[in-house]
């Protein structure tokens, strides 16, 4: 509803959405591992990888679409910069993910 609404009210602004996955803490900036809360998928990897959850109920064959934050946050500047090059005004949405690349299955965490 918010992409429609911004497609029907953004004049002549240039607007950049960025619609990521699930966030998981940094890959390598500010430092590796960096965040600032377990909000996302950062509570669930925490969760198992410190012994406290010792079981998830899912497909262990499925892949699960998580990207770090230090992507994200690139992501979000390259998308603005390029929104301010483009001509005319219109909704540049972008989406940053990671799993078409790098999948990662719910096997490999436990």
């Amino acid at each position: 509803m918010a992409e429609r609404a911004l497609l029907k009210k953004h004049g002549k602004l240039r607007v950049s959405l960025v619609r990521p996955a699930i966030v998981i803490s940094s890959y390598e900036e500010p430092t590796p591992g960096w965040t600032d809360t377990l909000a996302a998928g950062g509570g669930l990897i925490f969760g198992v990888t410190s012994g406290l959850m010792h079981v998830v109920f899912a497909d262990p064959d499925k892949v699960i679409d998580m990207v770090p934050v230090d992507y994200v946050s690139n992501t979000i500047l390259c998308s603005t910069a390029y929104a301010a090059r483009i001509d005319k005004p219109q909704v540049v949405v972008c989406h940053s993910s990671t799993s078409h690349l790098n999948p990662s299955k719910l096997q490999i965490l436990a």
